[in-house]
């Protein structure tokens, strides 16, 4: 991030706000700047605000890729009141981007989920390899840093949590590795032989999509950071 104002904002706080679609009297009682003001007594000089959940959800109005969490209230726009009351105190806001979980991209694209060697979806965590990428995940960024004035994003998830076996046209799939069933029990549980194969690979293909990520950013907000 560089000499940036990243380098001189010591004290951030990281909330984690991860809610399934099933949550019901989400942010009822939500007051921006109470929360704000409880954040600044804090000395914090910048501050997480999330753009995309850990179920795969957002809890902002503006654009039409997002999948808005289905009990959001109506009008609650929560990412613009907080940057509004955040910046008003002088308080930086980092967009919070969950790369990996979503359950309604699980329900609608189950075609872009990661998949283990039987062709078993691995929960709601997608691949990012697939066509996700490139048909939602940046045009969605795109919409985020277009339509709110966050000071930065931070891409979380975005790692290999299995060895992916799904169709995807970008080279997905290691069938010329060993099938887990031919490992013991240990080479199993820990996919050993398997991930220390694939390692290289995947640390290339996450390279690229890290710079997929930063590019898509730049073309819209130049001065805004990413991690």
């Amino acid at each position: 991030m560089g000499a940036s104002w990243y380098g001189t904002r010591y004290w951030k706080l990281f909330f984690d706000f991860h809610s399934p679609g099933a949550t019901a009297g989400l942010a009822a009682a939500f007051d921006a700047e109470r929360w704000a003001d409880r954040v600044r007594a804090t000395g914090a000089q910048a501050i997480s605000a999330c753009t995309k959940c850990g179920y795969g959800y957002s809890f902002y109005q503006k654009g039409h890729m997002r999948y808005q969490h289905p009990h959001l209230p109506p009008g609650l726009d929560m990412l613009a009141e907080q940057i509004v009351a955040f910046h008003g105190r002088g308080i930086r806001v980092i967009g919070y981007y969950h790369t990996c979980n979503s359950e309604p991209i699980a329900a609608e694209h189950p075609e872009w989920l990661q998949r283990d060697e039987e062709g078993t979806p691995h929960d709601i965590q997608v691949c990012l390899l697939s066509p996700l990428l490139e048909e939602w995940m940046l045009p969605h960024i795109d919409e985020i840093v277009v339509n709110y004035n966050v000071d930065g994003m931070f891409f979380d998830g975005s790692v290999a949590h299995i060895i992916c076996h799904c169709s995807s046209p970008y080279m997905c799939a290691f069938q010329a590795l060993p099938r887990v069933s031919r490992l013991n029990r240990t080479e199993r549980q820990w996919y050993g032989p398997m991930m220390a194969a694939c390692l290289p690979s995947m640390y290339r293909k996450s390279q690229s999509i890290a710079l997929s990520r930063s590019s898509c950013r730049h073309m819209q907000r130049s001065n805004v950071l990413a991690a």
